[in-house]
């Protein structure tokens, strides 16, 4: 019993002392207009997806085609700066401090399988070929960081 109170109480000591350590995060997420493209990249969510709409006499119906595994390419072609900020920030009396970040871009991409298949021709944005999808996407990341600061 006195071996498993040590254990115990051991952890609870190694794992408060460690819950304080700061890794750094990031994560992105861009979709078009419609969001029948949307991508996502970082610690949290990493794919791509595409949306494909049949039309029929029950009206309009929507299947989300996510791609977790790497089997869709996405090639940009355009990317411009929207907006950008930063922040910096030292504890007082400590040698670290966080940073944080946004960023806001626009970006025209293309799908294609990496497989060369076709996609259905029911995919939104979908070129006469079947090979490709090409979509205007507003993407925005996140992230945060610990930094080294010079102690005072």
């Amino acid at each position: 019993m006195t071996t498993l109170l040590s254990l115990v109480l051991s952890f609870g000591l190694i794992s408060g002392l460690f819950s304080t350590a700061h890794a750094s995060w990031f994560q992105e997420g861009c979709a078009n207009g419609d969001a029948s493209v949307r991508t996502a990249s970082g610690h949290n969510a990493n794919y791509v997806q595409y949306t494909e709409r049949r039309y029929g006499q029950d009206g309009m119906k929507e299947k989300i085609v996510r791609d977790d595994e790497g089997e869709i390419r996405l090639d940009l072609i355009e990317e411009k700066s929207l907006s950008s900020e930063s922040h910096n920030g030292c504890v007082p009396g400590q040698d670290y401090g966080f940073a944080s970040w946004r960023e806001v871009s626009y970006r025209k991409v293309v799908l294609r399988r990496e497989d060369g298949k076709p996609f259905s021709k029911h995919a939104v944005g979908v070129s006469n070929d079947l090979l490709t999808i090409t979509a205007d996407l507003i993407c925005e990341q996140d992230g945060n960081s610990e930094v080294m600061c010079k102690k005072e």
